[in-house]
This record gives structure tokens, C-alpha cells and sequence, in this order.
């Protein structure tokens, strides 16, 4: 390629010969993109509190319409406020065990929305930690695919 642009390479690659592939950044190609102005927005923080114990199964926390007619990329993490606070952790998955059933946060995509869900599963004698009361905090971000 021509010696031009911006490249980061990755650790013990020499940056002024580095492919594409070996590359953190690199200005060749395409870069994600926000539309910030757009409405609803693609980008916000989300709180969110359990005033229940959910029963086994899934439960969807925040449907966010992104407005596209494709399935759009996005980035979701979460902060659980209970045992890391000020530390986020990007999703798809985020689990909980403690001997007392799984729990699982995760995020979904179609051509329509975004979805931020919480399940749990019960352990084999039928219960799971109750989370009623329990805080999270979410960051989203909603990328334009095509212009």
C-alpha cells in the first residue's frame, strides 16, 4: 500500500511495515461510523433497576429502535453496580453464577431495534440468585452500516 494515512500496529509488529492485518487502526479502510443527530439516538446511558425477582426465563430490559431497515452493529456494556462499580464490561454476554443458577445479560439486533436482555436459569433444585434490587447501568452505541 501507499505510505500514507494512519496505522497502529499491534504489540511487536513494526508499525512501517505492518499489513492491514496486523493493525489495530488503519486508514486504508472504513471506519465505524455514529450518526449522532439521529433521533431516536444511537448512543445513550441506560439505568436500570430490578424492583422484582424475574421468574426462570428471559426478560427483555430496553427495546431501543435504531431506524434502519437492516441489521445495524452495535456495542453494549454494562455496569453491575452491586459487585464492580465504575467498571464496565462489554457485552454480548455477561454471566452470574453462584451455585444458585445462571444469570445472563446480553444484547440482540434486528433490522428493527436493539435489545438489551437479562435470563436466568435456575439451578437443579429450582432457584437462583433474587436480584430484586439490584442496579445496573448500561452504555449502547448504534453504528451506521451503510451511508
Amino acid at each position: 500500500m501507499a505510505d500514507y494515512g494512519i496505522k497502529v500496529s499491534i504489540p511487536t509488529v513494526d508499525v512501517k511495515i505492518a499489513s492491514p492485518e496486523n493493525c489495530t487502526i488503519h486508514s486504508g479502510y472504513p471506519n465505524i461510523k455514529i450518526k449522532t443527530e439521529a433521533s431516536p439516538a444511537h448512543f445513550a446511558t441506560l439505568d436500570y433497576s430490578f424492583t422484582s425477582d424475574p421468574a426462570n426465563g428471559t426478560l427483555t430490559l430496553f427495546t431501543k429502535a435504531h431506524g434502519y431497515s437492516y441489521i445495524s452493529m452495535a456495542i453494549v456494556y454494562v455496569d453491575d453496580l452491586q459487585f464492580t462499580p465504575n467498571r464496565f464490561t462489554v457485552l454480548p454476554e455477561y454471566f452470574v453464577y453462584d451455585g444458585n443458577g445462571y444469570q445472563k445479560l446480553w444484547y440482540d439486533v434486528d433490522s428493527t431495534n436493539l435489545y438489551i436482555k437479562y435470563s436466568v436459569t435456575n439451578n437443579p433444585s429450582g432457584t437462583h440468585v433474587n436480584v430484586n434490587g439490584f442496579d445496573f447501568k448500561f452504555k449502547y452505541y448504534i453504528f451506521v452500516d451503510k451511508d
